[in-house]
């Protein structure tokens, strides 16, 4: 069994997927990583559903049709058009024989960080009807590589409904969209708009956001924040003795490192005898999609030694978590705070009765493929131990810190690479060595367009 002196702290810190560190300093200040390494955009496919696009979306120019047309020339639109095409990037979209097209108009859409280009194509075919131009595309597109989609990415959401059995989705780079609409007949020829759509390439960065504050007193808060343009996967601390390391006259005990609002990352600190530098860190995605974010808390009472959890949601993946501690709970020490498959995980000890919050930061999707390393290293009499993990090839970095014996942990947060977690204890017994934990979480950026 072990002991538990009231002077003894531990803390432990958490962060999913990693990025570079800025050196300590007063204020905020930013890092921009390299592009994160992610898979290639989903395909997917689906069975068509019927009625029309939802109202709001930018609606395709009906074409006026004379009554008894007998050539599409005859049509003023139509009048000087030529062979019929889909223009740039759409290439392997064919018409039927003798068509003919003029542009409607290009525009773009955004949703959720997402941004889709849209064409707008008026095209008339001689010699056909609604049923001819409608069996046409759906045997061509589908013979070509494309799959009939429920969805169409109107206003820039892929989640969109399409409305009808004519929408169709090509997952290969750039993920391509084609919607056909207003089939009309006058005689013996046809009208139509072709509304095609492509999704941007995925792009990814990280960004390491942090501010510092010189404390000297208990309960000292700071906080950091991403950019209304980026998305708060997870957070960080580091306490820093103006001094030197290790603290000689007190030991730190943050009692709180965890997501106080959706894009805001806050770290208290416990009792101070002494001025100390306390950085947030808050991680922040930069992408052209969104990961869909949310934040799991679960508000609990301690009374001794126990392990509690934040859970995602089902199909949900952890990104991040940490812990608030009610200000003034005698808690004698955070033994660990970890990635768990579908939350977050952080071990207590106290020695009287507190309340505590257990925070996860869950993703919705297009991040996948959760891993957890976790790797033991000693650190020797009163000296500082570091240890810095990463995932392998393709993936972000998160750690998970967690501790035991005479240890004081200091720092938590990712070091000046793109594939590293930074953990700092401080072993202040003169004669024995203890064993600490360095817990990195893998994920995987996998965006579906």
């Amino acid at each position: 069994m072990r002991m538990f002196p009231r002077h003894w702290r531990r803390f432990s810190l958490a962060i999913p997927f990693l990025m570079a560190l800025l050196a300590c300093s007063c204020g905020g200040t930013t890092t921009t990583v390299a592009t994160v390494p992610q898979a290639s955009a989903t395909t997917s496919s689906g069975t068509p559903t019927t009625g029309t696009p939802a109202a709001g979306d930018t609606p395709a120019p009906a074409t006026p049709i004379p009554a008894s047309v007998t050539n599409c020339n005859q049509i003023g639109t139509f009048a000087s058009a030529g062979a019929a095409s889909a223009g740039s990037g759409f290439s392997d979209i064919t018409f039927p024989a003798d068509s003919f097209s003029v542009s409607a108009g290009n525009y773009s859409d955004t949703y959720a960080f997402t941004t889709y280009q849209f064409k707008l194509i008026n095209a008339c075919s001689n010699g056909a009807n609604v049923g001819a131009i409608q069996s046409f595309f759906a045997a061509r597109l589908t013979t070509g590589g494309w799959h009939t989609s429920t969805t169409f990415p109107f206003q820039g959401n892929p989640t969109r409904q399409c409305g009808d059995p004519y929408c169709w989705r090509n997952g290969s780079t750039p993920v391509r969209y084609v919607g056909l609409e207003n089939v009309q007949t006058s005689g013996s020829v046809a009208v139509y708009t072709l509304r095609v759509s492509t999704a941007p390439a995925p792009s990814a960065s990280m960004v390491v956001r942090q501010n510092t504050t010189l404390t000297g007193g208990a309960n000292q808060t700071v906080s950091v924040s991403c950019q209304s343009n980026e998305q708060m996967l997870s957070g960080g601390f580091l306490a820093h003795n103006p001094g030197g390391d290790p603290p000689s006259n007190a030991t730190f005990t943050p009692n709180a490192s965890y997501p106080s609002a959706a894009n805001t990352w806050t770290v208290r600190s416990g009792a101070l005898g002494y001025a100390l530098n306390l950085t947030a860190y808050a991680l922040c995605l930069h992408a052209n999609y969104s990961v869909g974010l949310q934040i799991a808390h679960n508000h609990i009472s301690i009374s001794s030694t126990q392990d509690s959890q934040a859970n995602c949601g089902s199909g949900m993946t952890p990104t991040g978590g940490g812990f608030s501690i009610a200000p003034g709970g005698d808690l004698g020490a955070v033994e660990s705070s970890l990635g768990l498959s579908n939350g977050w995980q952080v071990g207590f000890h106290t020695g009287s009765a507190s309340t505590a919050d257990v925070w996860a930061i869950c993703a919705t999707k297009n991040i996948h493929a959760f891993a957890q390393h976790l790797t033991p290293f000693n650190i020797g009499p009163n000296a500082i131990g570091q240890y810095a993990q990463a995932c392998s090839g393709g993936t972000l970095t998160s750690g998970g810190y967690f501790a035991s014996g005479y240890l004081n942990d200091y720092g938590s947060y990712p070091n000046g690479s793109a594939t590293n977690w930074l953990t700092n204890v401080w072993n202040e017994s003169l004669s024995t060595t203890f064993a600490a934990s360095n817990a990195v979480l893998c994920n995987t950026l996998s965006p579906t367009f």
